[in-house]
């Protein structure tokens, strides 16, 4: 098993943010089938569930163990997210919420939407997760949307909240 099983710090903090009512934090992800059946958004204690081998569970209660078709897309800063190195089932792109130049951090994130299209149309099933699970991952499976859905923009983002 690699260094982050069961990492306390990490589970601590997704208590205190249940406590305080934030459903993000959580291992668990959220399934937005309503956008496609095999897309998942989560948070950075979802990733390590794959990593440790453990399963996910989505807001549906199915539970997801297929490590054949379950891919990872880490949009983390490096700095929060050094650990999904230790998978080969994931696609790290760097995206940090600041000092990052406009043109570049969007190309990142169209980037990162275009490998979301290329895991799902190979039948993979697909993680998209950043630190907290609620801000760049959202960002890309947006950014998808609008590449590669006929869904509007409002429609889109009324999708992604609801989750």
């Amino acid at each position: 098993m690699n260094a982050f099983r069961h990492d306390k710090k990490w589970a601590n903090i997704a208590q205190w943010s249940e406590e305080l009512g934030v459903s993000s934090w959580d291992k668990n992800v959220v399934c937005l089938d309503s956008i496609h059946p095999c897309l998942l958004m989560g948070s950075r204690l979802s990733a390590q569930n794959i990593i440790d081998g453990d399963s996910l569970c989505d807001q549906y209660g199915r539970v997801y163990t297929d490590s054949k078709r379950l891919r990872m897309l880490c949009v983390a800063s490096s700095d929060t997210c050094a650990y999904c190195n230790h998978s080969e089932r994931f696609k790290f792109y760097c995206v940090r919420d600041i000092e990052q130049d406009d043109d570049a951090y969007l190309g990142v994130v169209e980037t990162a939407a275009r490998e979301v299209y290329a895991m799902l149309k190979k039948g993979k099933i697909v993680l998209v997760h950043c630190h907290s699970g609620r801000n760049r991952s959202a960002l890309v499976i947006l950014v998808f949307c609008a590449f590669y859905t006929n869904l509007t923009f409002e429609d889109a983002v009324y999708r992604i909240r609801k989750y």
